[in-house]
């Protein structure tokens, strides 16, 4: 599957040795605002997971779900802690500009009644 033309891209990419954390910003805004939003002024967040896509599994990308490496919601703010699986960090698909995979978000917002929204970010995992 192709990426999706309007995912997202975080601004760092991923060594495969690396085990970080990265931030999504749940904008809001006007529902017919010039910039899209997530979020509609004075919604919050009920609820969210997060998902990898097949191609994001196949390289190995995992969320990070132990002690100390919460993912969590803070006002507008997710953090997720992202690694790849040990047995893949010497492939060399990460090799050069390596390999960007989408991971999905969904939330569920605190509209009555509450709206259910997908996005999809965009991942570079690369050797640095």
């Amino acid at each position: 599957m192709a990426n999706p033309a309007t995912a997202k891209a975080f601004a760092q990419a991923l060594d495969p040795s690396d085990v970080i954390d990265f931030y999504v910003v749940l904008s809001q805004g006007q529902p017919d605002a010039a910039v899209p939003t997530v979020l509609l002024l004075g919604e919050g967040v009920e609820n969210y997971s997060l998902t990898l896509t097949p191609e994001a599994v196949a390289v190995g990308l995992r969320i990070v779900e132990r002690a100390g490496y919460e993912n969590k919601l803070d006002g507008n703010v997710l953090t997720l802690w992202l690694e790849v699986d040990p047995a893949m960090q010497t492939s060399p698909v990460f090799n050069g500009t390596g390999v960007t995979v989408p991971i999905e978000i969904l939330i569920e917002t605190t509209a009555t009644p509450p709206r259910t929204k997908q996005r999809s970010f965009l991942v570079r995992i690369s050797n640095q």
